[in-house]
């Protein structure tokens, strides 16, 4: 009991901790409790398995813009694909990240490779990590419609673009079947992306702290998730608080909050977890939806955010964590 109120102390410490939020350059994730790797490298490799992990965000649905009579789609909108797998030569995991992200009239394509060395202290996975990061950001100036017409930067009608390289670096801790926690840093570079003479835009360093624990209740038939997400560009602070509830590792709902931007809701499933794979379910996949608070959903400009994943993940050996059929890829 009191190891257990020590996490609840360092949850809440992890919460109240924020400030005051604003949107950030990174994308946003509803489901960032089940793509872990998208934004911290030492995730790679911490559950002994190989797992993909597809993912659809739609954000801010209806959100358009009317430009010289024609109507464009500029809400966030993001694609992305994650590969990671232990591999035992390499006492470690390989990252794999491809996604695009599209912001009005901006576009971004990129791709992440990284490693993480993987140590074992007793019960305890501890992974540290780095990614490379490949990214082509583009801006169609043709479509944009300034206050300012007469400025020079957006008197540029085409569509521009540049390649930049930036790296992160990411510390993960599992313990399988009761907590994790996580920080990471992305675009330590701060590269800069040249799409006008007058224009740089750099890449911001982004800091993103997680963490979360597993509560067994009525005989292990269900399960309290807690969990939190902290992202900081060092000018603004933006945090996600979750709570899921899993019904015998194979099913789950939740609820979450973004503070001054949405309440979410969440449902998923994992229907072959059983206890022979060590909880390790093959196939999952889940659905988000946001409602947003914020002045944008307030003033009816968007309906909410829609987020589905699926995902698929193989153990790679044996561990001997005790047995369950608690599902390794939801930690």
């Amino acid at each position: 009991m009191k190891r257990q109120l020590y996490f609840i102390i360092i949850f809440l410490v992890m919460v109240m901790s924020s400030t005051v939020l604003k949107a950030q350059q990174e994308a946003q994730f509803t489901h960032y409790f089940q793509n872990f790797n998208a934004y911290n490298p030492g995730f790679a490799g911490v559950k002994n398995s190989i797992c993909a992990t597809a993912l659809y965000r739609n954000q801010w649905v209806g959100f358009k813009e009317v430009v010289n009579g024609e109507t464009y789609t500029v809400n966030p909108r993001t694609m992305l694909l994650a590969v990671d797998g232990y591999i035992k030569a390499l006492h470690g995991g390989l990252n794999l990240i491809v996604y695009n992200d599209k912001l009005g009239y901006e576009n971004n394509t990129g791709v992440k490779i990284g490693y993480s060395y993987n140590f074992y202290i007793r019960d305890f996975t501890l992974g540290v990590g780095f990614n490379l990061h490949f990214l082509d950001k583009s801006l169609d100036f043709s479509k944009l419609n300034p206050l300012e017409p007469n400025d020079p930067l957006l008197m540029q009608r085409s569509k521009q673009s540049d390649m930049v390289i930036d790296g992160d670096l990411g510390v993960f801790l599992l313990k399988p079947n009761q907590f994790w926690v996580g920080l990471s840093a992305v675009n330590l570079l701060q590269s800069k992306a040249e799409l006008a003479e007058a224009s740089n835009l750099k890449l911001k360093t982004h800091l993103f702290l997680t963490g979360g624990y597993i509560f067994p209740l009525n005989n292990d038939q269900f399960e309290l998730r807690p969990s939190a997400l902290i992202k900081t560009d060092f000018t603004t602070v933006q945090y996600d608080i979750n709570l899921q509830v899993y019904y015998q590792g194979m099913v789950w709902g939740g609820l979450g909050y973004r503070v001054h931007d949405a309440v979410m809701i969440n449902i998923g499933a994992q229907p072959f977890a059983n206890s022979l794979n060590q909880g390790l379910a093959p196939i999952s996949f889940g659905y988000s939806y946001d409602f947003t608070t914020s002045a944008i959903g307030r003033n009816k400009v968007s309906s909410g955010s829609h987020e589905i994943f699926i995902n698929y993940c193989f153990l790679i050996e044996k561990k001997t964590y005790r047995s369950g059929y608690r599902n390794v890829k939801f930690l």
